[in-house]
């Protein structure tokens, strides 16, 4: 702190760089000014962005995809077994007694099948019952 003392204290080059006008006078542990240091976040936010915008992006292919492999899942595991048993349901409706449930599985769908497979037959016995009565 010697040098910002007094102007006769401090060195020669000093004086001749800054003059001996201002700078002087300074006491030990006193704040005399204040830096403001200034980095560009705009890269550094741009980045985020983009990271962000990607990971959004594979969140919501995934979304798809979940939705994509449910959606031919029930296709396969419900809506063609039930289209199935109602197209038989229409034949045996309109008097066709040949055509059969399948019954592929013993989930929920299988019980439904076979559930029509015994309604099939009662309603079979029951026609041959009344076409005896008539005859």
């Amino acid at each position: 702190m010697r040098c910002h003392s007094t102007p006769a204290a401090a060195p020669k080059s000093q004086i001749a760089t800054y003059g001996s006008e201002n700078g002087f006078g300074w006491k030990l542990n006193e704040i005399i000014g204040a830096q403001v240091i200034y980095v560009p976040a705009t890269e550094v936010i741009n980045s985020a962005h983009r990271s962000f915008l990607l990971f959004m992006a594979i969140v919501a292919a995934a979304f798809a995809l979940a939705i994509l492999i449910t959606n031919i899942l029930l296709r396969v595991a419900v809506l063609r077994p039930i289209n199935r048993m109602v197209k038989v349901a229409n034949e045996v409706s309109t008097g066709n007694m040949d055509a059969e449930f399948e019954q592929n599985s013993n989930d929920e769908i299988g019980t439904l099948a076979a559930a029509f497979k015994r309604m099939k037959i009662s309603l079979s016995v029951a026609m041959n019952m009344l076409n005896q009565r008539r005859g």
